[in-house]
C-alpha cells in the first residue's frame, strides 16, 4: 500500500491519484506544492488511447517519483536515470525481501 503523506527533510508531502497527467507521464514530483501525483492511466502517444496503468507501474512509479524528492532535497537536481534506477532496485527488494 502507498502512503497517501509522507514527510521528507522535515517537509510534509502528499501523494495524490489522478485520472491522466499531461504529456503521457505516469507521475510527478511536485517541489512547489509539495505533492507526488501518480496516474491511474497513461496515453499512447501511438494511438491517443488511454491506458490502465498496473499495480506495479504504479508501485514503480512512486518510487522514481519519492526518489526525485530525495535527489532534490539533496542538491535540487532533476536526475531521471538515478530515480528509476533506485525505483526498480526498491521494487525489487520489496518482492523479493523474505
Amino acid at each position: 500500500m502507498l502512503p497517501s503523506e509522507f514527510v521528507i527533510a522535515n517537509q510534509p508531502y502528499k501523494v495524490i491519484f489522478v485520472d491522466e497527467i499531461p504529456g503521457g507521464y505516469y507521475g510527478e514530483f511536485d517541489s512547489i506544492k509539495s505533492e507526488i501525483r501518480l496516474a491511474k492511466r497513461v496515453r499512447s502517444p501511438y494511438d491517443d488511447e488511454l491506458y490502465d496503468l498496473t499495480e506495479e507501474q504504479i508501485k514503480n512509479t512512486f518510487w522514481h517519483e519519492l526518489f526525485h524528492c530525495f535527489n532534490w532535497h539533496w542538491n535540487t537536481e532533476d536526475d531521471e536515470s538515478l530515480a528509476q534506477t533506485f525505483a526498480n532496485f526498491m521494487r525489487e527488494f520489496e518482492t523479493t525481501k523474505k
